[in-house]
């Protein structure tokens, strides 16, 4: 029973970061998979990786320097730009006139539903 007791508190642990969540943002585990593989570093502080997969989606891997996430985006390009937008609409990566974006939700994004923008640059 006592080794029972004492491997609780690690199973509730692994099942807690299995799937968490950003206000907005779904995290999960990535697979690996082939395809082009571009890192980035916006002017917020953010930094991560973007991989294009087999499938048309890209899957996106970036920090805030203290969590790190983990999401899938849907191609929504057009004519001069290439857009990339996850379910919920609330993570898009654009790129456009050489210049890249990153909305994302805001840290009281819950209560207030407001998005932030930031620039970066692929590296």
């Amino acid at each position: 029973m006592r080794i029972v007791k004492k491997f609780i508190p690690v199973a509730i642990a692994l099942a807690t970061t299995g799937c968490l969540s950003l206000d907005g943002v779904d995290i999960a585990g990535l697979e690996k998979s082939s395809g082009k593989l571009m890192k980035f570093r916006c002017e917020n502080g953010y930094k991560g990786s973007i991989k294009q997969r087999d499938n048309g989606v890209l899957s996106m891997a970036f920090s805030d320097g203290k969590d790190s996430y983990i999401t899938y985006l849907n191609n929504h390009s057009s004519a001069g730009q290439i857009l990339y937008i996850n379910d919920k609409n609330t993570l898009k990566w654009q790129e456009k006139q050489g210049q890249n974006t990153l909305t994302f939700p805001e840290k009281n994004y819950a209560s207030t539903g407001k998005l932030a923008t930031t620039t970066c640059q692929k590296y």
